[in-house]
């Protein structure tokens, strides 16, 4: 089920973008490699296990506070839309990243928040791994989550914290240290109902 995803992920500038629909991908906005990316720029997708597909593709929009930038392509990406799915908390969740060039479940772990606060990003359990920035989250049925953007690995301190608080802190660090942070696809919801709108279902003869 979860190697069925591997059609779904592309690589830009030998970073990660994921099709999330048969015509849109996503990836994350921060780094070098997308960090100057303007609207309306054409790009060039390349298929990860199919490496002779490669896809004309622009840049719709993205957005620096919430790390995400997304693509129309010329042509479909996959051959059927990839069914797609809210974070709801517990969910379990599965992140498809690359290693060596080659996909893999990089890792796994549960949605434990879905404060989606000024930012738009969801929370997992399990911590973020190097160059798995833009790595495909799906559920144990293959339904798209979203993409992985990172993590946080800080806790901040303060000179005047009381002992009680600092104790606090570190009861806590292991999951404050370790959440990854998570784009959902249903940012892009509005979109894609307004340029890919679903064909209604035929009505019932009696």
């Amino acid at each position: 089920m979860l190697k069925e995803r591997f059609d779904l992920l592309y690589s830009l500038n030998g970073s990660l973008v994921c099709a999330v629909h048969k015509r849109v991908a996503m990836s994350y906005r921060h780094g070098a490699q997308f960090k100057n990316l303007e609207k309306n720029q054409k790009v060039s997708l390349q298929s990860v296990i199919f490496p002779e597909k490669i896809v004309e593709a622009q840049v719709v929009d993205f957005s620096k506070n919430s790390d995400y930038v997304y693509f129309v392509a010329n042509q479909d990406l996959v051959e059927y839309n990839p069914r797609r799915t809210i974070p709801t908390i517990g969910k379990p969740y599965n992140v498809i990243a690359l290693f060596k060039g080659n996909p893999a479940v990089s890792s796994f772990g549960n949605i434990y928040s879905e404060d989606r606060s000024s930012r738009g990003h969801v929370r997992g359990t399990s911590p973020p791994l190097d160059g798995e920035s833009g790595a495909l989250v799906v559920s144990d049925f293959g339904e798209i989550i979203g993409i992985s953007i990172g993590g946080c690995n800080r806790l901040e301190w303060k000179a005047n914290n009381k002992v009680e608080e600092v104790l606090n802190k570190l009861t806590f660090s292991s999951r404050l240290g370790s959440h990854r942070l998570i784009v959902p696809v249903y940012v892009l919801d509005t979109f894609l109902a307004d340029n890919y709108p679903e064909p209604e279902d035929p009505p019932v003869e009696d």
